[in-house]
């Protein structure tokens, strides 16, 4: 038991000890807490039977108390706006974990030009995303700021404002400083994007010239000749087993595919005759000479039905050899390939007989004799059929794993044979239609034809024929020096883009048709606006010539990315530039998009052509009443007119996305050359305007 003489002195070390501590305090600068009020502090329980607890002082410390917490202030975005806010910055987060993926991917595969295509396209969508949410965030930034802006700047540190002004502030810098933030990553992704892209594109251009100017073995050396008859004995067997393999599993099929081949072959011959039938009672009868309007109308649908045939049979075979399971491992990898190189042949044979018309002159669209029509038909036909026979058998060695000598082999001589037809193009003489109209079988009149054309040069027209010798030689001379890669690469080109500008050249034809083929005197279009409209020669003659070119610039703009595509670039590519130069592109701050400028250019005639109606109209409806004044329907004639005018040139300046009032500096400066140079012609100009309006001369006077 503690004595009490103990207890006491423990009680003053203790006070001792808290005093030195207070001063210690006191002396570093720390404040001590206010003690605690009286009232509040709580009583001290006794122990039972009133006794003070053992150990306990007399007298109760101060109990500690830990400041109350700070009320949080009221948030400034009520949750639907925080919500909403979630929602439209979100899409900045995955634009750029897919921006971040696609840079590790370009990294990892700039060995492989398929996979870079393929992270191309990717990379076309982000660009998409990004300038989608970079126009969908900015009209929202500059909303906020218009917004914050009208409510004024903010008051200073001893001024005051009313809480719901203060509330409004706060709320939209909280969204504005949120989509800034979100426009401006949004404005980083993009830069990353287009540094992406142009590593990506670099890589690509490194890998196509080190494929294409890569140098490989002659097709004249002996060295490749020797490795091609060492290795063709394993390229024989592996071909033999590949297709050992499929007649094994066609044996258990054979009648089925016995019935598929027969089926196919009696479709492609009744859809011949057909078609002959077709063409046969629709261009051989009796008739004038057709236009060039019904010329060009008629290949639209002479193609197709050329083409119907053989495009039937290729589809009807295909879908039987897929049903019969037949298109399976390595025949089914190289079908893939086989069918659209086939599908290509028989478009390019059928638009050529289509154009060229070789049995029938009257409806050949081009100035061509019969013999040269011909042999033009005969050699773009063989180029398109050794083009297609080319692609399949490349597939074919891909798949089968021959060796490379015969890789090298098949494409020297396919890009030969193409260079050796282009040749024999070159040396075809294009007669005019008007120096024979008979038929290719008659010697006679073909002997007729080279005595009165011994004298022209083969290579008239020299804009066309000095292009393809060129290029001819190109080929030729690619493979022969070990250029085996350039060769195919130029053959290939000058076969899709040939028939790109095929098909352009039937359109644009179509369009000269309609409009009035230049030198024919046949304007069907004008003879429309003249005999039913109303119009004068000018005014149809100009609305033809504004019509003509609209439509060829639609056409431009609908074969870019037809080119682009024949150019090597993938199709999202070719989109992705179109897009780019339809709707819109931007330089500095301004953007300048085709489609606005040529639908503005379109609203222009339009209103003109509304205001020459009305005019018209009023000419033949009003003026000729006996109850107006002549004096007073010129006025109104005139007056209708400049209105039309001016409100057509004001609605297509705005609609082409210039903004009128800049047009106030192009104002100012006219006004003063107004004032110093044209006054007389202003003078002029005004003075009658005020003689159609107060009409103090009269008509007749």
């Amino acid at each position: 038991m503690v004595s009490a003489g103990l207890r006491l002195r423990l009680n003053v070390l203790r006070s001792a000890a808290l005093a030195l501590a207070a001063l210690a305090c006191a002396s570093a600068g720390f404040a001590q807490p206010p003690p605690a009020p009286q009232q509040n502090a709580p009583a001290q329980q006794p122990a039972p039977g009133g006794a003070v607890p053992q150990g306990a002082d007399t007298q109760a410390a101060p109990a500690e108390q830990t400041p109350p917490e700070p009320t949080p202030p009221p948030p400034v975005l009520t949750p639907a706006e925080q919500r909403e806010l979630e929602e439209i910055v979100s899409p900045v987060a995955k634009i750029r974990g897919d921006l971040e993926k696609l840079e590790k991917a370009v990294e990892r595969n700039k060995q492989s030009d398929e996979e870079l295509a393929r992270l191309n396209g990717e990379l076309i969508d982000v660009f998409r995303a990004t300038a989608a949410t970079r126009d969908a965030l900015r009209p929202r930034s500059e909303a906020l700021a218009q917004q914050i802006e009208k409510l004024g700047p903010a008051p200073e540190k001893d001024a005051t404002e009313s809480g719901e002004v203060a509330t409004e502030r706060a709320r939209l810098n909280a969204l504005s400083a949120e989509i800034d933030g979100a426009l401006k990553n949004t404005e980083l992704l993009f830069v990353r994007a287009r540094q992406l892209r142009v590593t990506l594109q670099a890589a690509r251009q490194e890998l196509f010239a080190n494929q294409l100017f890569r140098r490989t073995l002659s097709p004249v050396a002996p060295t490749i000749w020797r490795k091609l008859i060492n290795e063709a004995p394993v390229a024989v067997r592996q071909l033999g087993d590949t297709l050992a393999s499929w007649i094994t599993l066609a044996k258990s099929k054979w009648g089925a595919l016995v019935g598929l081949v027969g089926g196919v072959i009696v479709l492609f011959v009744l859809l011949k005759a057909l078609v002959g039938w077709i063409l046969a009672r629709r261009l051989d009868r009796p008739r004038d000479e057709p236009s060039f309007f019904v010329q060009a109308a008629t290949i639209g649908w002479v193609a197709p039905l050329l083409a119907l045939p053989a495009l039937a049979a290729l589809q009807v075979l295909g879908v039987g050899l897929d049903w019969l399971k037949l298109l399976t491992l390595e025949v089914g990898q190289i079908a893939e390939k086989a069918f659209p190189a086939l599908y290509v042949f028989v478009g390019v044979a059928a638009l050529t007989r289509a154009m060229l018309q070789p049995r029938r002159a009257a409806w050949r669209l081009v100035d061509l004799s019969t013999p040269a029509a011909y042999t033009l038909t005969r050699i773009i036909t063989l180029i398109a059929a050794v083009f297609a026979a080319d692609l399949i058998l490349q597939e074919a060695i891909r798949r089968l794993f021959l060796p490379f000598s015969v890789n090298i082999m098949e494409t020297a001589l396919a890009s030969i044979a193409i260079g050796v037809l282009m040749l024999k193009l070159v040396r075809t003489q294009f007669e005019p239609k008007s120096v024979t109209t008979g038929v290719r079988s008659q010697p006679q009149r073909d002997g007729a034809i080279a005595g009165a054309s011994a004298t022209r040069s083969r290579l008239r027209p020299y804009l066309i024929k000095l292009p393809i010798l060129a290029v001819a030689l190109v080929i030729l001379a690619a493979p022969l020096l070990g250029y085996v890669g350039l060769g195919r690469f130029i053959t290939q080109q000058v076969i899709f883009t040939g028939s790109a500008i095929a098909v352009i050249l039937v359109f644009h034809l179509g369009i000269r048709a309609l409009l009035g083929a230049p030198g024919t005197g046949i304007k069907p279009f004008a003879t429309v606006l003249e005999e039913k409209v109303g119009l004068g020669a000018g005014q149809s003659s100009l609305l033809t010539r504004a019509l003509s070119i609209l439509l060829n610039a639609a056409l431009a703009l609908a074969a870019l990315p037809l080119l682009l595509i024949t150019w090597g670039y993938t199709p999202q590519e070719a989109l992705y530039w179109m897009r780019a130069a339809v709707f819109g592109f931007q330089i500095g701050e301004f953007r300048i998009s085709l489609a606005r400028i040529l639908l503005a250019a379109a609203l222009f005639f339009a209103l003109v052509f509304a205001t020459r109606l009305a005019q018209r109209w009023i000419d033949r409806g009003v003026a000729q009443s006996r109850r107006i004044d002549q004096g007073i329907a010129n006025s109104i004639h005139t007056a209708v007119g400049y209105t039309g005018f001016i409100i057509a040139g004001l609605a297509a300046i705005s609609y082409g996305g210039l903004d009128i009032t800049n047009f106030a500096i192009v104002a100012g400066a006219l006004s003063v050359g107004i004032g110093f140079g044209l006054q007389s012609i202003i003078n002029n100009f005004v003075s009658g305007l005020i003689l159609l309006v107060e009409r103090p001369i009269k008509v007749g006077d």
